[in-house]
């Protein structure tokens, strides 16, 4: 599973979605007598899908459609704590990534959504991230608020989230929710791990954590 690429964007992605201060700042004033484009207003987050073992089941709204129970893989590394849960299909692709508390921390529990500016937040900390390519397009989703629950960890991990997305380009935003079950662990390469704890390190002196 292409693990790498997809956790590559995701990183990246709060960097590449805000311009510059310098950039900012030469926005044209909106002329009082401009009436400002309607906004639509948020939907309420969607219920909850039913859980289905070995699968992630989502489902979303909004103006984007993202729905569907696709296969997913959860990777762990031990140093630095992570685990990702992923699920793919052509067309679309999720990617959860969470910061663990120490090994010898209890590790279920609930896991806000932090954005950083680069690298991974300190622990607890979740990222969520979507692709779709619809139609020619593709679409680029990233978790700007909400929350990732562990009810199960072991051998296999369980859990849900309910998050709001924004769309990298648009600024669109979507509520998403849903639930992976009985997902088994897979415990990720030494060589993807080691480019995990590079990243860690990056952003530890942007969060003070030494």
């Amino acid at each position: 599973m292409n693990k790498l690429i997809i956790l590559c964007w995701l990183v990246v992605a709060a960097c590449a979605s805000e311009p510059p201060a310098d950039e900012t700042a030469r926005q044209p004033a909106l002329d009082e007598s401009e009436t400002p484009p309607a906004v639509a207003p948020l939907p309420p987050m969607p219920p909850f899908p039913e859980p289905r073992s070995g699968v992630l089941n989502a489902t979303s709204a909004g103006e984007h459609t993202i729905e569907g129970a696709w296969k997913a893989q959860v990777g762990v590394c031990d140093d630095p704590g992570t685990l990702q849960v992923l699920a793919e299909v052509p067309g679309t692709g999720t990617l959860i990534l969470l910061r663990l508390p120490p090994a010898d921390a209890e590790r279920t529990g609930t896991y806000p959504i932090v954005v950083a500016d680069s690298g991974l937040p300190p622990p607890p900390a979740a990222q969520v991230g979507v692709q779709l390519f619809r139609d020619a397009q593709g679409l680029a989703f990233q978790a700007s608020e909400g929350e990732v629950q562990i009810y199960g960890y072991g051998a296999n991990v369980s859990g849900r989230f309910a998050v709001t997305l924004r769309e990298i380009q648009s600024s669109t935003l979507i509520q998403y929710t849903g639930v992976f079950a009985g997902i088994a662990v897979e415990h990720l390469s030494d060589d993807y791990c080691e480019r995990m704890k590079s990243a860690v390190q990056q952003a530890g002196s942007e969060f003070g954590v030494h």
